[in-house]
């Protein structure tokens, strides 16, 4: 059995409301999810020190529209594009890029004897995975008591303190 960590994108790895702005037809333009900001400081080693953790890390986003819609594709390279440049310990096969209308949980099918982590900033995303089987990490702006998920507020608190 493998323990896989899959991370959500936006808001997760990428600061995708900082580059938003306050324009929400900005998310359609092709390069929009390739120019996002990184979110936190030393990803590619914080991604490290969890493979060194012994998780089989993934990346599992979603682009904003459906598989088609024309810009699709373009979405979906932006993104791979992005995680190749900022977290190239990542393995171009360890990317999956959902459409807007797939749930996260899906993929839970393609391991069933495996312990799947997935850490995500909206809360419907861990729901469905957590309906699926999987278990939920919400990466939190700030920490609520009544969250039913476990809450860390960066990606280098889960590689300090584990799961």
């Amino acid at each position: 059995m493998k323990k896989i960590l899959f991370l959500d994108m936006d808001g997760v790895l990428a600061d995708f409301n900082g580059g938003l702005g306050d324009n929400l037809s900005n998310m359609f333009k092709t390069g929009f999810f390739r120019n996002l900001p990184v979110l936190e400081e030393g990803l590619n080693e914080t991604i490290q020190q969890l493979q060194n953790q012994g998780f089989l890390v993934k990346i599992l986003s979603k682009a904003p529209t459906k598989k088609s819609h024309k810009n699709f594709v373009n979405q979906m390279v932006d993104k791979a594009n992005w995680v190749k440049e900022f977290i190239p310990c990542i393995d171009e096969l360890d990317i999956i890029i959902q459409a807007t209308d797939e749930s996260k949980g899906e993929v839970l099918k393609y391991y069933p004897q495996d312990e799947c982590y997935l850490v995500d900033d909206y809360t419907p995303n861990l729901a469905t995975w957590a309906f699926a089987g999987g278990k939920c990490i919400k990466l939190a702006k700030r920490i609520k008591n009544t969250r039913e998920f476990k809450q860390i507020l960066s990606l280098s608190e889960l590689a300090q303190e584990g799961i």
